[in-house]
C-alpha cells in the first residue's frame, strides 16, 4: 500500500435530519481510499432511546453537487513524522444538505444499519477499499433522519 494516511474529524455536532457525516473530495490529479471510519453519539444515553439508524458510503461522479451546512475539517497525518503535509484533497463535515447527482452521477456502494445507542466503526479490509479520483468523492452519509436531535462524533481514515 503506498501514499499516506490521514485522519479527519469532528465532534459533538447535532443531527436532526438526513446528512453527509463526511465528504471527502479527491485531489485533483490524486486518488483517495476510504479505510475506514468510526461515529458515536453523547446524548441516547437510555435504553429506551435505542434506535437503528441507516448508514451509507456513496460516490459522486461527475458534476455532482456537493453538500452544505456542514464545516470543513483538517486532515491530520497519522504518521507524526510527515509533520505538515498538504493532501490535495477537501473534507466537509456534517453537511445538512446532503450531496446530490446534479448532472453527475450519485452511487451507493455500501448500505447498512447502526444502533445509535453503540455507534458505529469500521476499519475497510484492502479489497473493500472505496477509492474515488479527480475531484470525485467519497461520502459516509446519515441516510434518514433520527427520531430525535442526537450529538454525533465521527472520525474518517483515509489514503492519498
Amino acid at each position: 500500500m503506498t501514499g499516506r494516511v490521514f485522519t479527519a474529524t469532528f465532534e459533538n455536532q447535532a443531527l436532526t435530519a438526513a446528512a453527509d457525516f463526511f465528504e471527502l473530495i479527491a485531489p485533483t490529479e490524486g486518488q483517495v481510499t476510504l479505510l475506514g471510519w468510526a461515529i458515536g453519539q453523547d446524548t441516547e444515553e437510555g435504553s429506551a432511546e435505542h434506535e437503528m439508524l441507516r448508514l451509507q458510503v456513496k460516490r459522486a461522479t461527475g458534476a455532482y453537487t456537493s453538500g452544505s451546512g456542514g464545516a470543513s475539517a483538517t486532515p491530520q497525518p497519522v504518521d507524526q513524522d510527515l509533520g505538515t503535509v498538504a493532501t490535495g484533497c477537501a473534507v466537509e463535515t456534517c453537511n445538512t444538505t446532503q450531496a446530490a447527482a446534479g448532472s453527475g452521477a450519485l452511487n451507493t456502494l455500501w448500505a447498512d444499519t447502526f444502533d445509535a445507542f453503540a455507534g458505529t466503526a469500521l476499519i475497510l479490509p484492502p479489497d473493500y477499499q472505496f477509492t474515488a479520483k479527480g475531484t470525485d468523492a467519497l461520502i459516509l452519509s446519515l441516510a434518514a433522519a433520527p427520531a430525535d436531535s442526537i450529538s454525533f462524533t465521527g472520525s474518517l481514515i483515509f489514503r492519498i
